[in-house]
C-alpha cells in the first residue's frame, strides 16, 4: 500500500496574506510543516498541492529546496485539487496535512499509517481521530482512501462549494 501526505497550502489566504512564508525562528511556516511530515517514516511520498497561481509559485520553490514533490491544480476547488494529485501520483491512501499546521503527533501517525500497511485487505474510505467532532479540528488526523475520495468526486453536483474546500466534510456527514 502507498501512502502519500499531501500538504495543502496557498497563498491567497484572506486573514493573514503570506501566511505560509512567515518566518518562525530560522524556517517559514511551510518548511515547519514540511520538516516535522519528514518526521513520519511511515509515509511514502510528500507532496505539496497548491495552485496554479503565479503568487503559489513561490511554495513552490520551498517544496523544492525541501526536495518534496508538489502538484498545481484548481485554484478554490480543493477536492479537484485532490483527485488530479491523486491521478499524478498514484497512492493508494494519504494523510490531509493542512500547510498552516506546524504541530500533529508524527509517532501517532506513524502507528496508525504502520497498522494500515500490514492488513491485506484494507477497506476503508476516512480514518480519523475525529469521529464526534469532539477533538479539535487543528489537531485532527485524517487518512483518506483513494477510492474514497473518488467516490466523493464522482457526486459533482452534490458537491457544495464548501465541500470543494472542505474535502472530508462529505465522509462525516
Amino acid at each position: 500500500m502507498k501512502v502519500a501526505a499531501i500538504i495543502y497550502s496557498r497563498l491567497g489566504s484572506k486573514r493573514l496574506k503570506n501566511k505560509a512564508l512567515i518566518k518562525i525562528g530560522s524556517k517559514k511556516l511551510l518548511e515547519h510543516v514540511i520538516t516535522n511530515t519528514k518526521k513520519i517514516k511511515s509515509i511514502d511520498k510528500i507532496i505539496l498541492a497548491t495552485t496554479k497561481l503565479k503568487e503559489d509559485e513561490k511554495l513552490i520553490k520551498v517544496a523544492q529546496k525541501s526536495k518534496i514533490s508538489y502538484f498545481q491544480g484548481h485554484e478554490s476547488n480543493v477536492l479537484k485539487r485532490t483527485v488530479g494529485c491523486l491521478q499524478k501520483y498514484k497512492f493508494d491512501c494519504f494523510l490531509r496535512v493542512c500547510g498552516d499546521r506546524i504541530f500533529f503527533d508524527h509517532e501517532k501517525i506513524d502507528k496508525i499509517v504502520n497498522s494500515i500497511k500490514k492488513k491485506i485487505n484494507n477497506k476503508f474510505d476516512l480514518i480519523t481521530s475525529n469521529k464526534n467532532k469532539k477533538v479539535d479540528q487543528g489537531l485532527t488526523i485524517e487518512i483518506i482512501s483513494a477510492s474514497g475520495i473518488l467516490k466523493i468526486f464522482s457526486l459533482n453536483k452534490r458537491i457544495t462549494k464548501y465541500d470543494q474546500e472542505h474535502i472530508t466534510n462529505n465522509f462525516y456527514k
